[in-house]
């Protein structure tokens, strides 16, 4: 990998910026972009915070998408069972 490429890796606001994509209003992907109120927050942001902001988006979109498949999927499914795992 090219020196330069590996320094922007090393920059967590350009991977934020460069490597993440969302979903927008229509349902097409987009590429993430933090808001001006968002980039003041991060500013102060320490890193277990970070990732735990990361984590807590991730699971967001894991949820959405999940629940997304469930409702374009009603006419062949009898239902759903949901089963959770609490752990630390």
């Amino acid at each position: 990998m090219k020196p330069e490429h590996l320094k922007l890796l090393r920059d967590k606001l350009w991977r934020l910026n460069h490597l993440y994509w969302i979903m927008d209003k229509e349902g097409k992907p987009v590429r993430f972009q933090m808001t001006p109120e968002q980039l003041k927050y991060f500013d102060g942001m320490h890193k277990e915070q970070i990732g735990s902001l990361v984590r807590t988006m991730t699971n967001h979109v894991a949820s959405s998408a999940r629940a997304e498949t469930l409702k374009q999927n009603e006419d062949i499914l009898q239902g759903h069972r949901w089963i959770a795992t609490l752990d630390s």
